[in-house]
C-alpha cells in the first residue's frame, strides 16, 4: 500500500480532530471567567465570547464539508477499475 493510500483516511482524522478541538475550546473559553474582555462589561464582555464560538462554528462547518467530500481516488484504484473493464 502506498503512503498516498494512506493520505485521504489521514485528512478525514485531521478533520474530526480539528472539529473536537475547535468546539472543546470554544466551550472552555465561554465557560471560562478569565477573557479578554471582561464579562462585567456586559454589552461588550460578551463579544469577545460570541467571536470566539462563530469563528469555531465556522472552522467546525469547513471540516464537516471536507468530512463529506468524496475521497480523491489513488491512482492503483484507477488503473485496477481500467483494468477491469
Amino acid at each position: 500500500m502506498s503512503a498516498g493510500a494512506e493520505k485521504p483516511k489521514n485528512s478525514k482524522t485531521k478533520s474530526l480532530i480539528i472539529i473536537i478541538l475547535s468546539s472543546l475550546i470554544a466551550l472552555v473559553y465561554g465557560i471560562s471567567p478569565l477573557d479578554v474582555v471582561p464579562d462585567a462589561a456586559v454589552p461588550v464582555g460578551f463579544a469577545d465570547d460570541l467571536v470566539v464560538a462563530i469563528a469555531a462554528l465556522l472552522q467546525v462547518w469547513r471540516q464537516i464539508k471536507n468530512l463529506k467530500a468524496p475521497l480523491p481516488q489513488s491512482n492503483e484504484s484507477k488503473d485496477e477499475q481500467t483494468t477491469h473493464s
